[in-house]
């Protein structure tokens, strides 16, 4: 309780600060002593260590930004990147279109961006500083924090001690607040490249490329809300839904919730989705229609995160989790969680369990019903070799109980 109180104080805090941060940018283009200029812009560094979200608009000026790289060294399916630092003390990244866009393309595209990416502030979401007009012909570039342990996929393969399920946790955080907002915002290409690690190892979703807002009632229409052919058909197939491949329908938080179940498997096999397969990837195409699993390697052993990312995944987007179901499912206890998570799962999904798991399952749930809803009377042939209690007693205060469920051919 003592956190949701301090929220209302925090944001206050933090539009004092901005206006001051404004105030102080306005008093910088009108004095014309350097003293007095360096000293204005020390404050406002200040204010923006304590502070967070930086007062950009309407776009950020030359004196703000001292670029470090005359040439990207970074690039994405749509942008590339070159560093630079804020005020001289912050670094950042300054993200533009390629060169293979028109100016009029590379603009529309930024300013698409833009509307939905800077209107957010979470922890896990990377944030969005400012926009900036550089070079001849002008280009329009985004800015943002560097993030010092780049992405994703880059910090597994330096830090493979890293604690994987706090990582998923954080990123499923950050993709919650996207979805709850209103409207919701789909991001519409999660993967481990566009999740970025902070210099303490906090992950923050980011490339808002492919992004829009949804409503309830546009979700699952046919389209992308008036955008280009390339708006709508982007996205790696690897993290694609079977919806957007075959049935040209827009993203949706369904859609996320698919590209998060291929990002768990990313950050537990160590690998991207299909890896065995290249382009033009018509081996995933096929396996995406046939609803397969990317094959499962050893180092994936967890077996309840195996199962959430296929639960995830499935073709049918109405079996697959909210945002908020995956981060109840990830924080409580792992017992608790695991059975919560195996009696809601669809039969779609229970080909993808293991021979044995440990569970808890509510005391007054009889053998018949269990069986049904654990998936054990299916067209798969399984049945339940044993059911086997592990002495936890039944109690008021204790209405579950914990069980070890074996399955055999």
């Amino acid at each position: 309780m003592a956190d949701l109180a301090e929220i209302p104080a925090r944001a206050s805090l933090e539009l004092s600060n901005m206006a001051k941060m404004q105030q102080i940018r306005e008093r910088v283009l009108l004095v014309s002593s350097e003293h007095s200029k360096n000293r204005l812009i020390d404050e406002l560094s200040q204010l923006y260590t304590e502070c967070g979200p930086y007062p950009s608009e309407p776009t950020l000026y030359e004196w703000e930004l001292t670029v470090a790289d005359s040439r990207p060294f970074s690039s994405g399916g749509f942008g590339d990147c070159r560093r630079a630092s804020l005020l001289g003390r912050h670094p950042v990244v300054m993200k533009c279109s390629r060169d293979c866009f028109t100016n009029e393309e590379a603009i529309r595209r930024a300013k698409r961006e833009m509307k939905v990416w800077k209107n957010l502030q979470h922890p896990n979401v990377l944030s969005f500083i400012g926009s900036f007009e550089l070079d001849s012909p002008s280009r329009l570039y985004m800015v943002s924090p560097l993030m010092e342990n780049g992405n994703l996929k880059e910090y597994l393969e330096a830090s493979p001690d890293a604690d994987r399920l706090l990582l998923v946790i954080e990123i499923a955080d950050g993709l919650n607040y996207l979805h709850t907002r209103e409207p919701a915002v789909v991001h519409g290409d999660l993967k481990a490249a566009n999740i970025f690690i902070s210099k303490l190892g906090k992950p923050r979703i980011g490339d808002f490329g492919l992004s829009e807002t949804v409503t309830k009632s546009s979700e699952n229409s046919a389209g992308s809300n008036g955008n280009s052919p390339a708006f709508k058909k982007g996205g790696h197939p690897r993290w694609q839904v079977p919806e957007i491949m075959f049935n040209h329908l827009q993203r949706t938080t369904s859609t996320d919730v698919f590209a998060f179940g291929r990002v768990i498997y990313e950050v537990y096999a160590g690998t991207v989705p299909f890896v065995e397969h290249e382009e033009p990837y018509l081996g995933i195409y096929v396996a995406v229609r046939r609803g397969v699993l990317p094959p499962r390697p050893a180092a994936f052993s967890d077996e309840y995160l195996w199962l959430l990312m296929a639960h995830c995944c499935t073709t049918n987007p109405q079996e697959r989790p909210s945002a908020q179901d995956i981060i109840r499912y990830l924080k409580c206890d792992d017992a608790t969680r695991r059975g919560a998570m195996l009696l809601s799962l669809p039969h779609s999904v229970q080909k993808s369990r293991n021979k044995s798991l440990t569970l808890k399952i509510p005391i007054g749930l009889n053998l018949s019903t269990l069986r049904e809803r654990l998936g054990l009377n299916n067209a798969a042939g399984q049945s339940m070799s044993s059911l086997l209690g592990l002495g936890i007693k039944p109690s008021k205060k204790r209405p579950m109980i914990k069980c070890t469920v074996v399955y055999t051919p």
